[in-house]
């Protein structure tokens, strides 16, 4: 083996450390943080004999059972195939592709890579940026190009395509005459300030059951997508909303989020992060239990059949908008830091159910 296909490995493996020891640290802050949920749910001895019995036979080792309490916290079910998120977190996420990979795919601008799998489509883009080069429909544009291109072209979304996340360096923006309506800021202003990677393009307008229910932001499913050798599985579906005027959804920035089953129904309660519950939405007041939103099956199907398009990597957070005619639209995909509380938190239902043993079993010891 040649000498720097060794040094290659080396330093690969040092970085996959350093980054696991630094989820493993995280992940410790933030159930700490929340210990007063975790101490607010006390299992049954039965249940809780149950859990660790399952997580001694499938990993060999015990596992505390705070992510556990945790998750049961909020709709008061016990599952004893609850995924914890130190688990997740720090051996399956990291181990089920390589980082380079991750990092590759992870830009924004690679959109279109994640869709083309068919069944899902991806908003229309007014211009994009790669390594502080400006292009549209594949013209590349000045400065002053990139301007009058943007300066009439309406309501628009721009973001950065690279480390962003919870809604941040996102800016949802009306052009007219080169400024935002809204904000006055140039157009100028506001493309310099996303640096030298970002994304312009459509603000898509969602489907009426959803737009009813909080129509100031876009409010997007959450479908995680995971490989195995069966094939690809789907997760329990979130329904993330925004609330409190709120233009953007993400539970991270004061969002709501609701279990959805696999028919479009919805759960009983929305929740925030810290347990805040919610049987009706606090600013339209709609009541969410048993209302259906459009076009759940359909974006389930189509994730799961785009997933296959990217196998290489082993799970997928797809950020999806029904659009006004039903359509499922891609608007994110998340392939870093993915986490697996939220969907366990609103749905009360492990996050891979009865493929747990598939998944730990394929990803649990690290590739590298």
């Amino acid at each position: 083996m040649s000498i720097y296909v060794r040094i290659e490995r080396l330093f690969e493996t040092l970085t996959v450390f350093f980054w696991k020891l630094f989820i493993w640290i995280h992940e410790l802050k933030n159930i700490w943080s929340k210990r007063a949920l975790v101490m607010s749910f006390k299992p049954t001895a039965k249940q809780a004999e149950d859990a660790r019995r399952y997580w001694k036979k499938l990993t060999g080792r015990r596992w505390p059972l705070w992510w556990h309490r945790l998750y049961a916290s909020y709709t008061g079910k016990w599952d004893p195939k609850y995924i914890p998120e130190m688990l997740f977190s720090v051996n399956l996420e990291p181990n089920s592709s390589r980082r380079c990979d991750r990092d590759a795919l992870a830009d924004k601008n690679n959109l279109v890579l994640f869709a083309q799998g068919g069944g899902l489509r991806i908003p229309n883009v007014y211009a994009s940026c790669t390594c502080g080069l400006v292009n549209r429909n594949g013209v590349l544009l000045n400065m002053n190009e990139t301007v009058n291109a943007l300066s009439n072209i309406g309501p628009c979304v721009i973001k950065r395509t690279r480390d962003s996340d919870s809604g941040r360096d996102v800016a949802i923006v009306d052009f007219k005459d080169g400024r935002d309506i809204e904000s006055g800021k140039s157009v100028k202003s506001i493309v310099e300030s996303m640096g030298g990677e970002w994304v312009c393009q459509e603000r898509v307008h969602q489907h009426e059951s959803i737009d009813k229910i909080y129509p100031e932001s876009v409010n997007t499913l959450r479908i995680v997508t995971y490989m195995t050798d069966q094939g690809v599985g789907a997760c329990p579906v979130t329904l993330r909303i925004g609330q409190g005027g709120a233009k953007v959804d993400n539970a991270h920035a004061g969002g709501i989020f609701i279990y959805v089953d696999n028919d479009g129904y919805l759960g009983d309660e929305a929740f925030t992060e810290y347990q805040k519950r919610f049987i009706k939405h606090p600013d339209t007041e709609i009541p969410f239990k048993g209302r259906w939103i459009a076009g759940v099956p359909e974006a389930i199907e189509a994730v799961k059949r785009c997933h296959f398009a990217v196998s290489e990597l082993g799970f997928i957070s797809w950020d999806v908008c029904v659009d006004e005619e039903g359509m499922p639209t891609l608007l994110e995909v998340n392939l870093v830091s993915q986490a697996v509380w939220m969907s366990q938190m609103a749905s009360g239902l492990s996050m891979f159910g009865d493929d747990t043993p598939s998944v730990v079993k394929a990803y649990r010891r690290s590739a590298v």
